[in-house]
């Protein structure tokens, strides 16, 4: 087995999704190596970008975009991820 580690792991909220269970698995994945982790919130259609487990570096709402210096280039406005 070869052990590969996503630089960004996405990741889309369910309803049932408790804060606690979030946290974990924030916490698993930077253990393990990611750089960077987008939770997207169907319910709210909000996001958030995070680099650590501390707070989000970036909250998102309304017309904003997910972007990453991880992704020269790369920009995804909300309106078109949640349509």
């Amino acid at each position: 087995m070869i052990p590969i580690v996503p630089d960004i792991v996405a990741e889309v909220l369910s309803p049932s999704e408790r804060p606690g269970r979030i946290h974990r698995k924030l916490n698993h994945y930077f253990q393990a190596g990611v750089k960077e982790v987008w939770l997207a919130d169907p319910e709210s259609r909000e996001g958030e970008i995070w680099t650590g487990t501390n707070l989000p570096v970036e909250q998102l709402t309304g017309s904003a975009a997910v972007t990453s210096s991880l992704l020269p280039g790369f920009a995804l406005p909300l309106e078109e991820l949640f349509s």
